[in-house]
């Protein structure tokens, strides 16, 4: 067993949704601190993993930084193309048919494919991405250590 695992939580609803609530008061009281969305959604995640009674803390992990950056350029940059009677019209070949053109709802498409409502790849989502730098201390990693 690795440490930590005894005192590590499963994330279940009611323990995320107290993890929400701890959270939003947590913000409350720090009107300088902003979190968008997503990266919200990921802080209540290890906020309820963590032992009972464990202080509300902002993540200072790569993972939250990334989620920050997602928010920060979905709010400065918000698909054009979230529009619900969005349609595309495509050519198409069944069976080595002649070329057909068939126009698809796009959000519909994206829900049946189980993929985001809106584009991102063409909002530029990941293209303005900078990493975070690296660390300037390399520190053993003694969570994953054998024992």
């Amino acid at each position: 067993m690795q440490a930590g695992d005894a005192t590590r939580r499963r994330a279940t609803r009611n323990r995320i949704q107290q993890a929400a609530e701890d959270i939003g008061e947590f913000l409350a009281d720090r009107p300088d601190v902003e979190v968008g969305l997503i990266a919200r959604t990921h802080w209540e995640m290890i906020q309820a993993r963590q032992p009972a009674g464990t202080a509300v803390a902002t993540p200072e992990t790569a993972t939250f930084r990334q989620m920050q950056h997602l928010d920060a350029v979905g709010a400065s940059n918000p698909p054009a193309d979230r529009d619900d009677a969005m349609f595309q019209t495509i050519p198409v070949r069944i069976n080595d048919s002649t070329e057909l053109q068939l126009t698809f709802n796009v959000q519909g498409l994206r829900a049946i494919l189980g993929l985001p409502s809106h584009n991102t790849m063409g909002s530029g989502i990941f293209s303005a991405f900078v990493p975070p730098p690296e660390p300037e201390e390399d520190i053993e990693d003694v969570d994953h250590k054998e024992d």
